[in-house]
C-alpha cells in the first residue's frame, strides 16, 4: 500500500469525501448500446448535491438496481460530471462553513 490515502486532505470532510470515492456503492452503464462502459462511484457524492439523485437513493432504493443505465450520456461526459461533482461537494462544504 502506498502511503496513508489521507495524506494531503485538508479536513476530515475531504476525507470522507474521498473515502465514498475510494468505496462505491452504486454502477452506472454509460454509453450507447454495444459501447457501454461500466461507471462505479459513490451514492453519498451524488446524493449531497443533487435532490435528483437524493431522491433516487433513499431509503427505499437501497441498492433495488445494481446496474443503471444511462445510454444516452457518454462515458467521458460522465466522468467529467462526477469529478466536477466532488470538487463541488468538497468546495460547498468549505465555503459554508460556521
Amino acid at each position: 500500500m502506498e502511503g496513508d490515502w489521507r495524506e494531503g486532505l485538508s479536513c476530515p470532510f475531504e476525507q470522507l469525501v474521498k473515502f465514498a470515492a475510494m468505496n462505491p456503492d452504486v454502477t452506472f452503464s454509460v454509453g450507447e448500446e454495444g459501447q457501454e462502459e461500466e461507471i462505479k462511484t459513490s451514492t453519498f457524492i451524488l446524493s449531497s448535491l443533487s435532490p435528483v439523485f437524493e431522491a433516487m437513493f433513499n431509503e427505499t432504493w437501497k441498492g433495488q438496481e445494481k446496474i443503471i443505465p444511462l445510454p444516452d450520456i457518454q462515458p467521458k461526459v460522465f466522468r467529467i460530471f462526477l469529478k466536477v461533482t466532488k470538487a463541488l461537494q468538497i468546495t460547498k462544504h468549505v465555503c459554508h462553513k460556521s
